[in-house]
């Protein structure tokens, strides 16, 4: 299902809508050639006896009957227009600016956002792509993809970290050669050190180069310091602490309690359900994630834990969930909670 969130600036205006979908079904349309003529219908003709695409010309070669042609050979066949497509499943991020700009702020803020994710979660350029979504509004929605399918899991940490969007914009600054307060780097460069509207250093690339008259840096300098001093919260039906309420009911021991209370103190990512049988393993975790990119069970082990026989058990237990293709993770009541926290980020997020 859908996640969704806001990005504010430091003083609490709203920047940006996120929506985040977990395994989404992507479809990438075809409607046409870049440059046909206005008013040509969408899509292109094909040849429904032998599946062959059909030029234009030979489209335009009619027979007299309406869904009769001759193809490229002169020969009476069988036309139909058809827009072909894609289809793939990814995880995906849509974003939004919550006011109106013209295409140079969103195309140049998407360009922005997608290298300061790569950049601050280390994701080589294959593993994310964006894409401009329609808008009606000129709000500049853009789409965000982990190129495959489970991805890395960073997409999902936007809308759950209260930082990571603040990070990715700090990121995307200095990328865009200004520093943390807004100063251009390259003011006073000369020769091929200047960096005038973007440069193949900073927004500009091969992939992109439809885009490059559209893209000018200096548009997004202020909406990048208001995100870098901002934060992230999450806007589901389903408020976080009605969440954390209903987690703690769930709990069968003030060591599970204490533990989700310090998961939100430090705004880290709370777990998606608590005491929830997995009967296939036959075994009941503290805690489940669901973390975008496979499910992550968490154990609390109390000093009961320490028996042998007990510490057997679970080991089979955890096993199982293992061959079943869970991450698990165990944390004892006597382990440094920030430390073991910060080993997996992946699932708990960075938190404060």
């Amino acid at each position: 299902g859908n996640v969704d969130a806001t990005a504010s600036g430091a003083n609490g205006q709203n920047l940006l809508t996120l929506t985040y979908g977990d395994a989404a079904t992507i479809r990438i349309a075809n409607l046409g050639m870049r440059r046909r003529k206005p008013g040509t219908p969408d899509g292109f003709y094909v040849n429904t006896s032998n599946g062959r695409w059909l030029s234009e010309a030979a489209a335009a070669r009619n027979t007299g009957t309406p869904m009769a042609d001759l193809d490229d050979e002169g020969k009476v066949t069988t036309k139909a227009r058809v827009i072909p497509f894609v289809e793939d499943t990814r995880n995906i991020l849509v974003a939004r600016l919550a006011e109106a700009a013209d295409d140079i702020v969103s195309t140049t803020l998407r360009y922005a956002l997608e290298r300061g994710i790569e950049a601050e979660f280390q994701l080589e350029d294959s593993e994310l792509s964006s894409q401009a979504l329609p808008e009606e509004h000129g709000r500049g929605r853009s789409l965000f993809m982990e190129a495959n399918e489970g991805g890395a899991g960073v997409l999902r940490r936007l809308i759950d970290e209260p930082a990571a969007i603040a990070a990715v914009a700090r990121r995307a600054l200095e990328i865009t050669h200004f520093t943390p307060d807004g100063e251009d780097t390259l003011a006073e460069a000369t020769g091929d050190a200047r960096c005038e509207k973007a440069c193949y250093d900073c927004l500009l690339s091969y992939s992109n180069q439809f885009d490059h008259p559209m893209i000018d840096r200096h548009h997004i300098r202020d909406l990048l310091l208001a995100l870098a001093g901002g934060k992230t919260e999450r806007t589901d039906d389903a408020p976080e602490s009605d969440h954390l309420a209903d987690l703690r009911a769930r709990c069968d021991s003030t060591l599970e309690t204490d533990f989700l209370d310090y998961l939100a103190s430090h705004d880290h990512r709370l777990p998606t359900s608590a005491q929830e049988a997995i009967t296939d393993a036959m075994v009941r975790p503290d805690f489940i994630y669901d973390t975008g990119v496979g499910p992550a069970a968490v154990f609390l082990d109390g000093p009961t834990h320490d028996d042998d026989h007990q510490h057997l058990r679970d080991a089979q237990a955890r096993a199982r969930l293992v061959d079943l293709g869970w991450f698990v993770i165990a944390i004892r009541y006597d382990d440094d909670w920030p430390t073991r926290v910060a080993q997996y980020q992946q699932v708990f997020g960075q938190g404060r």
